[in-house]
């Protein structure tokens, strides 16, 4: 009897004691929610990687997503209503398939935030720390609440698409290091800001070391503000009305030209709304801040709820007119002052790019492309979208101002010409996965060290209900032996 209560004690101390040991060798799973507090929207991902890492990086896949059109930004200033947002968000994650009640929630603020913060940094104080407070009194944990800088959103947006498209991890085709492996560069417009990212393998200036996967790349970001979709709406609404009244005319009593409108078009935007009309609507923040002294005063002196009347007709030539300091650096400066894309700047390298974000919702829909096309098709689109009557019953009268803006930054702003605009891919997913750049984020997080506490293991799945099988019948085991009456051990 003795022994074999020693031999059973034994047997599960050791049982008991190999959880601690397995669970070192055991990979774990890792799961963190990246929110993307965008300047038109704001998502909520959920994303997985194993412990085993790969060079020290972890292989984070998409498992859930919410995505809501309304931005965080649209709360400045209403911190009640902003409360009541983020806890329906962070309730709609209840039904996610998560494995840890404990998962850490990173969250970063983009351009929305960043042009806000120019104005009125005392909102955006507010708004983030309504956030973490939020999350403090969910289920979740606080990771990191925080601005992203256009060069950061940059990184992450190349090491995403690089991520999903499989260009990486992957091992140097030859001995002298990453140069030889085959990146694309990465095209992200939102709705605040442009960003721009490649890899760079002949020197830039103003260039970003990126570690991942044991493999350093030197990525050149950019970011353009006021270059996002919504905030250059505002710009070209701002430089209609501010070129009329350098030619004279009577602003409060005729019809302005709007040259980038299919007058044929006329529903509302979803997502961007129509053209604003308002006067405090239209020059809110630093983007259509014009800096003429006289157009200024004459501002000042009109009610800020005087509305602009506008009359839409297409007009290739002056539309281009009008996009044309958004393009050209030095009338971008004479008439903003700051906040100007400087083509001479950008010297992009012949690699494949993909555009996502505006670059999908805003051109290649409309344009009904495919997610690769050419120089002249993209034109001849371009036209039937602003000039031809509208069948189409979800054509808004935005369209042709979007697909001509865009394909303008992509031309004379980024120097797409009618040899290189091939190499660009218009997406929004790729394999399956949303193309932002929280991924990129996630996947540098996935490197830092992982919090033994946090995370599930695969040994507490797999090995437990095992473990508990086996203590049972070591109980039966001894039982039957003590109680039959037949038994010479006992």
């Amino acid at each position: 009897m003795q022994r074999w209560a020693i031999v059973i004690m034994l047997f599960l101390g050791a049982l008991f004691n190999l959880p601690t040991t397995w669970s070192k060798h055991t990979p774990k799973i890792v799961e963190a929610v990246v929110i993307d507090a965008g300047s038109s929207h704001t998502s909520a991902l959920l994303y997985r990687w194993s412990s085993d890492l790969i060079s020290g990086t972890g292989l984070v896949q998409e498992m859930e997503q919410i995505y809501l059109d309304t931005p965080v930004t649209s709360f400045a200033g209403d911190p009640g209503n902003l409360t009541t947002f983020m806890q329906d968000l962070i309730n709609d994650m209840k039904d996610w398939g998560s494995t840890s009640s404990d998962i850490p929630i990173y969250v970063g603020a983009t351009a929305g935030m960043r042009i806000l913060q120019e104005s009125k940094p005392e909102d955006v104080d507010e708004i983030l720390e309504v956030i973490e407070r939020v999350i403090k009194n969910s289920r979740f944990e606080v990771g990191d609440v925080a601005i992203l800088s256009g060069s950061d959103e940059s990184l992450y947006s190349w090491l995403s698409v690089n991520v999903l498209s499989r260009a990486i991890p992957a091992s140097p085709k030859g001995s002298s290091g990453n140069e030889q492996i085959e990146t694309a560069g990465a095209l992200d417009m939102g709705g605040g800001s442009l960003e721009v990212a490649f890899n760079c393998v002949d020197g830039c200036d103003q260039a970003h070391t990126l570690d991942v996967f044991n493999q350093t790349f030197t990525v050149w970001p950019s970011m353009a503000s006021c270059y996002g979709i919504r905030e250059a709406m505002g710009r070209y609404t701002a430089l209609t009305i501010y070129q009329a009244f350098k030619r004279g005319e009577n602003l409060t009593g005729v019809d302005i030209h709007n040259p980038c409108a299919n007058e044929h078009s006329q529903l509302r935007d979803k997502w961007l709304g129509d053209f604003s009309t308002i006067k405090s609507n239209i020059f809110t923040n630093n983007c259509t801040k014009i800096i003429d002294a006289e157009f200024s005063d004459w501002l000042v002196s009109i009610p800020d709820g005087l509305e602009f009347h506008f009359h839409d007709s297409y007009d290739e030539h002056k539309c281009d007119q009008v996009l044309e300091p958004l393009t050209n650096f030095s009338a971008c400066r004479e008439i903003f002052g700051q906040e100007c894309l400087n083509p001479s700047g950008l010297s992009l390298p012949n690699d494949t790019f993909y555009g996502f974000s505006s670059f999908y919702h805003s051109f290649r829909k409309p344009l009904n492309l495919e997610k690769s096309t050419d120089y002249a098709t993209a034109m001849h689109k371009i036209k039937e979208v602003c000039q031809e009557p509208q069948s189409c019953d979800t054509c808004s009268k935005t369209d042709c101002f979007e697909v001509s803006y865009v394909f303008k930054i992509l031309t004379d702003g980024l120097s797409f010409n009618k040899d290189t605009f091939g190499h660009l891919q218009f997406v929004d997913e790729i394999k399956g996965s949303q193309v932002s750049w929280t991924l990129g984020y996630a996947t540098m997080r996935s490197q830092e060290p992982l919090d033994e506490s946090r995370n599930i293991t695969l040994i507490s799945q797999c090995f437990f209900p095992w473990m508990i099988l086996i203590c049972v019948m070591c109980i039966l085991f001894h039982l039957t032996y003590c109680f039959l009456p037949l038994c010479s051990l006992c």
